[in-house]
């Protein structure tokens, strides 16, 4: 398996770009633009890379049907997943009608033209550059729908898919990596012959991980009966981050951010189940996990640490209780200095 790399892209934000080689991630990126990825690329030189974002305009190929169809304005392997119940943005014939990211993902095809990256028309074809959809890459790997990514069941199908595929990652489960581990697993597949594209070659190919597709993929994927939105439920098992931390809040995935404690968003939730933890009786506070502890204790200076033992010396005679109302309330800090870094601004 040669390296490839799958590119998320964004514009209020760097674009994520992960490097993947004999099915390993071996390097994450953030990406401030085309010279960035110019750079990256001269410096990995990747087989393929996939990029999640329209590799073209529309050219108005279906706007005029000749067959009795309905007229569309979109593209044709647009209107190709559309056929298969598979969503997406619509793409327009003008760049200066693109939305900020379509025209960022536009300049990343352009500085991967100028590295030496041709837009492919046949499967493992090495130097290519190839257009992907992580959500469609996504509901052909789990052979339906899957459910949204804002929700805890749609992030675990997601990471369930990846692993299925073969990637082995640092356990990152934010979307945007998410969705950059799907391009590289695009990439692999489509290196590897093992993918198949829709469209018209003269306007835009979108290519997908699979050797064939479905007719349809309305169908839900299929999944535990346990809602896995629960707080009973397990999310599927990540592969450990050497010198990093999981997220605070116990989901299993990993900041993206070394020096962050938490995924986005999930620091509110945790800080207020910490509050309730603190406010209830003294003699039976949370007791908070070895995880977390390790994290607080990781991120504490060494007169830091004196504080807190001298706290905890202090609290011992009164029982383990007291000890660990004193640590819940280091981490009520830790997690209430997290919170306020994350805010804009």
């Amino acid at each position: 398996m040669a390296r490839v790399a799958g590119i998320d892209v964004a514009a209020t934000r760097p674009s994520t770009a992960v490097l993947v080689e004999d099915g390993n991630v071996v390097q994450w990126a953030d990406l401030r633009g085309a010279d960035d990825l110019l750079r990256w690329l001269g410096e990995h030189r990747p087989a393929v890379v996939a990029i999640d974002a329209p590799s073209s305009l529309s050219k108005g190929l279906l706007a005029h049907p000749q067959d009795g169809t309905k007229p569309y304005n979109g593209r044709v392997c647009d209107r190709e997943l559309r056929r298969r119940s598979i969503s997406l943005y619509e793409v327009p014939d003008a760049r200066e009608l693109a939305p900020e990211w379509m025209e960022v993902g536009y300049q990343l095809f352009e500085a991967a033209a100028g590295a030496g990256y041709r837009l492919p028309t046949q499967v493992g074809k090495a130097s290519s550059v190839i257009e992907i959809y992580p959500y469609a890459s996504f509901a052909v790997l789990l052979s339906g729908r899957p459910d949204k990514k804002s929700k805890e069941r749609g992030l675990q199908q997601r990471v369930r898919a990846i692993q299925d595929f073969g990637l082995v990652w640092d356990g990152r489960r934010d979307h945007d990596s998410l969705d950059a581990l799907a391009a590289a697993a695009t990439a692999v597949a489509y290196l590897e012959g093992r993918a198949t594209a829709v469209g018209d070659p003269s306007e835009a190919l979108l290519w997908l991980p699979v050797p064939s597709l479905l007719p349809s993929y309305s169908a839900p994927v299929s999944w535990p009966e346990a809602d896995a939105d629960s707080p009973g439920a397990t999310a599927p098992a990540m592969v450990p981050s050497p010198g990093r931390t999981p997220c605070l809040c116990g989901c299993g995935g990993y900041p993206k951010k070394p020096t962050s404690r938490f995924l986005p968003g999930h620091d509110a939730k945790y800080y207020s189940r910490l509050r309730k933890g603190e406010s209830t009786k003294r003699d039976n506070p949370e007791s908070p996990r070895l995880a977390e502890l390790e994290a607080l204790l990781s991120g504490l200076n060494l007169e830091q640490r004196g504080e807190l033992l001298e706290e905890l010396l202090v609290a011992a005679p009164h029982g383990g209780g007291e000890m660990m109302a004193v640590l819940n309330a280091w981490l009520i800090s830790a997690a209430g200095e997290e919170f306020l870094e994350d805010l804009p601004g």
